[in-house]
C-alpha cells in the first residue's frame, strides 16, 4: 500500500468498521487493521480498505500518522499501542476511541508523549447506528493533536442544527473523563425510565401498548429524548415468536460494563454527590444478584393508583432526568476543576444535543442556563434547574408514595428526589453526625457563629 491514507483504524468489530465506514463517507482515506482475519475479511467484504497487518497500515498512511483504536478498554489498548509504538515517529497520533478509564488514558498520555507521539482520549456515544452516520464526540488531548484531528473529526459528527456534535474538552484525560460522566448519566436515566415504566404498569395498570402510548406522549413533549423514544418503541414490539409483548419475555436482569462503577468511584474520589447515578448502578446489581425464585406474586396494595396519574410520573421523570444531568455536570466540572482541563459544561452539553444517547430536548436549555449563569457552582443550584424541581415536587411526592404503597421498587426515583430537596433543606442532618464523629473522636466541628474548629466533650447535663 501506498503512504497515502488520511489515518487507520485498528479494531474492525462493529464500531471500528461503522467509523471507518463514516469517515471514508465523509471524503477522507482511511486503512483498517484487525488482528483477526474474519474481521478483516468481514471489513473487506463491506468495503473497507484493509491491511494484513499492523505494519502495512502503519506503511500507507500519511506522515505525520495518525491511528484510530477501536479496541476493548484496559489491557487491550495497551497490547495494541505496544504493537504500534515501534511502527510510529515523533509527531504521530494514537487515539483511543474505546470506552478507557480516565486515569489510564492520562498514564498512556504521559508514556507516549516521552516516546514523541500525542495521545488523544475520544469519547464516542451513538451505539453502532452513531458510529456509522454521526455519533457525538468528546476529544481530550494537547491542542496541536485536536487541531490536526479536527477537520475529520468534525465531519463525522453528529450535527445539531447544523453545528458538529465535537468538541476538544481538555488535555489528556478530559475527553474518556467526560465520556464517563455522559454513561453515568445513561444509567441514571435509563433507570429512571425503567422505574417510570413500573409505574405505568404495575401502578396504573396499564397493559404495554397503553404504556408505550404513554411514553411516546411523553416523548412528545419539553423533555423528549433519544431513551424515551426507544423504550416507546421497545414497549410496541409484539414477540415475533409468539402471542403477547416481547419485553414480557425479556428476563429481568441486566449487566454492565463498568463505566457507571467508575463514574461512582470518581464521585467518591473527589467528593461529588451522584446519588441517582449510584442507585442505578446498585439497581443492575440487585438485578443480578436477586434470588428469583423468592420472589413474591404480584404487587401489594390496592390503592396506589387512586392518587397517581400517567401526568405525575412524566413531570418527576421530566425533573430526576434534570438531576442526573447535574451529577454528571457537576462532576465533570470537580474532575476538570483537579486535573485542569477547563472543560467547558455548556459546550459539554451541546454536543450532546445529537448523536449520543443521552440526547434530549432538554440539552439545549440546559447549555443556555449554564452560559446565562456562569460559575463552577452546581448545576442544580441554578434557579431555572429549582424552578422545575420545585414544580414538579407535589407530582414526585404523589409518585414515590404509590410506589411504597405497592411495594415497587423506584431506587433511582428516590435519590433523584433526596438529592433535589436535599440541596434546599434547612438541615441534611449533618450537625448531627459532625456532633457524633466529635464525641467518639474529637475529629472537631464548625460552629455557626464563628471560624475555626471546635472540640466539645458531649457529656450532657
Amino acid at each position: 500500500m501506498q503512504a497515502q491514507a488520511d489515518i487507520g483504524v485498528v479494531g474492525l468489530g462493529v464500531m471500528g468498521r461503522n467509523l471507518a465506514a463514516n469517515i471514508r463517507d465523509r471524503g477522507f482515506t482511511v486503512v483498517g487493521f484487525d488482528a483477526d482475519a474474519d474481521q478483516r475479511a468481514r471489513a473487506t467484504g463491506e468495503g473497507l480498505a484493509v491491511a494484513a497487518t499492523a505494519e502495512a497500515m502503519a506503511r500507507a498512511l500519511r506522515t505525520p500518522r495518525a491511528v484510530l483504536l477501536l479496541v476493548p478498554a484496559g489491557a487491550p489498548v495497551d497490547a495494541a499501542i505496544a504493537v504500534l509504538r515501534p511502527l510510529l515517529a515523533p509527531g504521530d497520533i494514537v487515539v483511543d476511541g474505546g470506552n478507557s478509564l480516565y486515569s489510564d488514558t492520562i498514564r498512556r498520555s504521559r508514556e507516549l508523549a516521552a516516546a514523541g507521539l500525542s495521545h488523544v482520549g475520544l469519547g464516542v456515544s451513538g451505539g453502532e447506528e452513531g458510529a456509522r452516520h454521526g455519533p457525538a464526540l468528546m476529544a481530550g488531548g494537547d491542542n496541536a493533536a485536536w487541531r490536526r484531528l479536527e477537520p475529520l473529526l468534525t465531519a463525522i459528527a453528529a450535527r445539531f442544527a447544523g453545528a458538529p456534535c465535537c468538541g476538544h474538552v481538555g488535555g489528556d484525560g478530559a475527553g474518556h473523563f467526560v465520556k464517563m460522566a455522559h454513561n453515568g448519566i445513561e444509567y441514571g436515566q435509563m433507570q429512571l425510565i425503567a422505574e417510570a415504566v413500573l409505574l405505568l404498569r404495575h401502578g396504573l395498570g396499564r397493559d404495554a401498548p397503553a404504556a408505550a402510548a404513554a411514553v411516546a406522549g411523553w416523548n412528545a413533549g419539553e423533555d423528549a429524548s433519544y431513551l424515551l423514544e426507544i423504550t416507546a418503541d421497545i414497549l410496541a414490539t409484539p414477540d415475533p415468536e409468539g402471542g403477547g409483548m416481547l419485553l414480557d419475555r425479556v428476563a429481568d436482569r441486566t449487566g454492565h460494563k463498568g463505566t457507571g462503577v467508575w463514574t461512582v468511584e470518581a464521585a467518591l474520589a473527589l467528593g461529588v454527590p451522584v446519588p441517582t447515578i449510584a442507585a442505578a448502578v446498585w439497581a443492575r446489581a440487585l438485578s443480578a444478584v436477586r434470588d428469583a425464585g423468592r420472589t413474591r406474586d404480584g404487587w401489594t396494595g390496592g390503592t396506589a393508583d387512586a392518587d397517581l396519574a400517567a401526568g405525575d410520573i412524566c413531570q418527576a421523570l421530566g425533573a430526576a432526568a434534570l438531576v442526573a444531568y447535574g451529577e454528571g455536570l457537576d462532576l465533570i466540572a470537580a474532575g476538570a476543576g483537579r486535573h485542569g482541563w477547563q472543560t467547558d459544561r455548556a459546550a459539554v452539553a451541546e454536543l450532546w444535543r445529537a448523536g449520543c444517547i443521552i440526547r434530549s430536548a432538554a440539552l439545549d436549555r440546559i447549555a443556555a442556563v449554564l452560559r446565562a449563569e456562569p460559575g463552577e457552582h452546581s448545576f442544580l443550584d441554578r434557579g431555572w434547574v429549582r424552578g422545575r424541581i420545585d414544580a414538579a415536587l407535589p407530582a414526585w411526592q404523589r409518585l414515590l408514595a404509590a410506589g411504597a404503597a405497592r411495594a415497587l421498587p423506584l431506587p433511582a426515583f428516590a435519590a433523584a428526589f433526596q438529592h433535589a430537596v436535599g440541596r434546599a433543606a434547612p438541615e441534611v442532618g449533618a450537625r448531627i453526625v459532625a456532633a457524633q464523629r466529635d464525641r467518639f473522636g474529637a475529629h472537631g466541628f464548625a460552629r455557626t457563629d464563628r471560624a475555626g474548629s471546635f472540640h466539645a466533650t458531649w457529656e450532657g447535663r
